[in-house]
């Protein structure tokens, strides 16, 4: 059928070209190239010794070399051109390596430790002020290859920002003294609040440690490479720079900050988070949403009072704020999770 279809194609392919003849006939542009190789000139593979390979002689010679008092403590590369100064061929450095590598020695030599895969965090908030999620994010200047930083401290339980800050550098002192501006400001007492974060040199810092300490502080990080575990900064930061008036690149951090400034305070204040029920993050970390949820509820019973028919699983209830969580298990006995 390939043959019919590549005779087509060459008597088409002067008038539609090769890639258009060839679709017309369902045949791919390469099997029109392709030609086949000869049974006669076919060369069979495997099953025969390299002609040029080194013989059983010269590779304990190599073996030998590669062991003696001089060089056990050298690497292929040294040796080989150790021996070069001294007039000596035994092969080349990958034959070197081949030698060792088919006794099995060519592992690392150096003491190390075993890497054990650190276990995922679980983290559930029931309120307010009792996990805490914070990132540093780059923003864009006009002037290629500078950036802004944007620090950002969010409450995973309301969506709530307590505190943020845009910096020229990532510094470890900058987030202390965010920290402490936001704990002082949310009023965090000793012993209630955990702080989740990436494993960022910032997030890691001896600073942040001290301070935590000092504040009675809980930690938690992310396991090395998975975003998924810090996700309410990660989305945060995709709606800060998602938002239509955006505006991708600041001429200054004097303009980075007005913006941010503003955007917070719409973020905080006046957003409706679907995360919590529609609701305004202030509205949930402030606790005066039982009042917002009430005044929705009237209307949803109005409305399910004169069109009934128009609801046809159940009454409509206005949603409500939910514990967060971060990696929640995937059974209802979360008795291991850290609970706050």
């Amino acid at each position: 059928m390939n043959a019919v279809a590549t005779n087509a194609v060459k008597e088409l392919r002067s008038e539609f070209g090769v890639v258009e003849a060839s679709s017309l006939f369902g045949l791919a542009r390469s099997s029109y190239y392709y030609k086949p190789i000869p049974p006669d000139h076919q060369q069979h593979r495997g099953g025969g010794a390299q002609p040029n390979a080194l013989s059983t002689g010269e590779r304990q010679a190599i073996r030998d070399t590669l062991h003696s008092d001089a060089y056990v403590d050298q690497t292929p590369y040294d040796v080989y051109a150790s021996l070069l100064d001294d007039g000596k061929y035994l092969g080349s450095i990958r034959s070197f390596y081949r030698v060792l590598h088919a006794d099995g020695e060519s592992n690392r030599r150096q003491r190390s430790r075993t890497a054990k895969p650190r276990p995922a965090p679980v983290l559930c908030a029931e309120k307010p002020n009792s996990i805490w999620s914070w990132d540093i994010s780059p923003l864009a200047s006009t002037k290629k290859g500078t950036f802004f930083y944007l620090y950002v401290v969010m409450d995973i339980y309301s969506r709530f920002a307590p505190g943020y800050c845009v910096e020229e550098v990532e510094d470890k002192e900058l987030a202390k003294v965010l920290f402490e501006k936001a704990c002082a400001e949310q009023h965090i007492e000793p012993n209630t609040l955990t702080v989740h974060a990436d494993n960022g040199p910032q997030m890691r810092s001896g600073t942040l440690e001290e301070l935590f300490a000092l504040l009675d502080i809980a930690k938690s990080h992310s396991r090395p490479h998975v975003s998924n575990d810090n996700p309410y900064s990660e989305a945060l930061f995709k709606t800060t720079k998602y938002v239509p008036n955006y505006p991708g690149q600041f001429e200054t951090i004097e303009h980075a900050r007005s913006w941010c400034a503003n955007f917070f305070n719409v973020y905080n204040y006046s957003h409706y988070h679907s995360g919590i029920g529609l609701l305004t993050p202030a509205s949930v970390h402030f606790k005066t949403w039982p009042e917002v949820v009430a005044q929705r509820q009237q209307v949803l019973d109005q409305a399910f009072a004169d069109h009934p028919e128009r609801f046809r699983k159940a009454k409509p209830s206005a949603p409500t704020p939910q514990p967060a969580w971060i990696n929640k298990p995937n059974h209802a006995d979360t008795k291991e999770a850290i609970t706050q």
